[in-house]
């Protein structure tokens, strides 16, 4: 039976040798930083269905212009059927609670518990039982996940700390989750169950996009990469120039590699983006290629009661995808799921966040 990820933490004395974080307590908001993220991909199954399902938490505490505000996004994607469902919903800051106590755990670690509100959902809990719902203002999309951590955590890039924009952020995922829930689309109920990759990441930003990647290999090893651009290049979404992977391997332990990331083939609808990459990363000899289940797996903008169109102001895919490849020498197949992030629009004069009065 896989063993619960706080009492691998608690019996690992070394971890805070090489940790640049508390994995426990550093689950609670910082509001000393530029932001925060909750980013939660689940994959679940039920009545008959197969789905992929993100949620993302975003809070932002400073920002050009002294921006504040809080972003929830949510997306389904129903492999099954290949229909995909999304919204990004800005609220403002003040809107959010941000409530956090300590509660001593089964083996006697001290741990955060969360208790963060928005208008349209909650996120409650400790990493042994996180509780999410979320649903957009219409309530056509909507979720209830119940989540434990199992198996070892996966700091990024060992220590948990990455260049990010120009400044520093922490990031650390806990890539194995039992899940279970309900997905409600357009009033059909699904009861689901599953996993869930939660990836925890605050700190400073600047004007930069990315692409990043969650795979989970059939070999049991998992992979968080990230390529970022700090020079927008409108025909990409790769910097190249500092692409790194973070492999956690099924015995536990870490491995930090250069990565190459190429964009092999691209949609133009509604806008330019890569939907094919290839990802080479020589050290452990893994040639793989990425592409998404369906093109078009855009975060799309929020509809007013009135029937206007707010237009995305964080332009972002968030895209469930396959992998095939070959891991030292062998084959090997897989799943990702790939965002491409790109946070320049959010640093132009240009900007304008929708923020309701909620």
């Amino acid at each position: 039976m896989a063993r619960r990820t706080s009492e691998i933490l608690a019996a690992t004395n070394s971890m805070h040798c090489w940790l640049q974080f508390d994995p426990f307590k550093d689950l609670s908001a910082h509001h000393e930083t530029d932001g925060d993220s909750y980013f939660f991909v689940h994959y679940l199954s039920g009545g008959g269905h197969e789905f992929t399902v993100l949620c993302h938490l975003l809070l932002v505490y400073s920002g050009p212009r002294e921006i504040t505000m809080a972003q929830v996004a949510i997306s389904i994607l129903d492999e099954t059927t290949t229909d995909y469902y999304s919204k990004a919903i800005d609220y403002s800051l003040a809107s959010v609670s941000l409530g956090e106590s300590t509660t001593a755990g089964t083996d006697g670690v001290l741990q955060t518990q969360l208790n963060i509100a928005w208008p349209h959902g909650y996120l409650r809990g400790t990493m042994d039982d996180l509780i999410l719902e979320a649903k957009s203002p219409a309530s056509e999309l909507k979720i209830g996940m119940r989540m434990e951590a199992l198996g070892p955590i996966l700091p990024i890039l060992v220590t948990g700390i990455i260049p990010f924009g120009g400044g520093v952020n922490y990031e650390y995922a806990l890539p194995r989750m039992k899940t279970s829930g309900t997905i409600v689309l357009d009033n059909r109920n699904y009861e689901v169950s599953g996993t869930s990759w939660f990836d925890r990441e605050w700190g400073r930003f600047g004007p930069c996009k990315w692409t990043w990647m969650a795979i989970h290999l059939k070999n049991d090893v998992q992979i968080a990469l990230w390529d970022e651009q700090t020079e927008d290049n409108p025909e990409s979404f790769a910097g190249k120039k500092k692409a790194f992977a973070t492999l956690l391997c099924p015995d536990g332990s870490i491995v930090v590699a250069p990565t190459v990331v190429d964009e092999r083939s691209f949609s133009d609808s509604p806008a330019r983006y890569p939907t094919k990459w290839s990802v080479r990363i020589a050290t452990k000899q893994i040639e793989l290629s990425v592409s998404l289940l369906t093109d078009r797996q855009e975060i799309k903008s929020e509809i007013l009661p009135n029937g206007d169109e707010i237009e995305s102001q964080i332009p972002r895919i968030e895209g469930r995808g396959r992998v095939e490849g070959n891991y030292e020498g062998k084959h090997v197949e897989g799943g990702a799921f790939v965002e491409l992030f790109n946070l320049f629009p959010f640093f132009s004069s240009a900007y304008r966040p929708w923020l309701p009065k909620t």
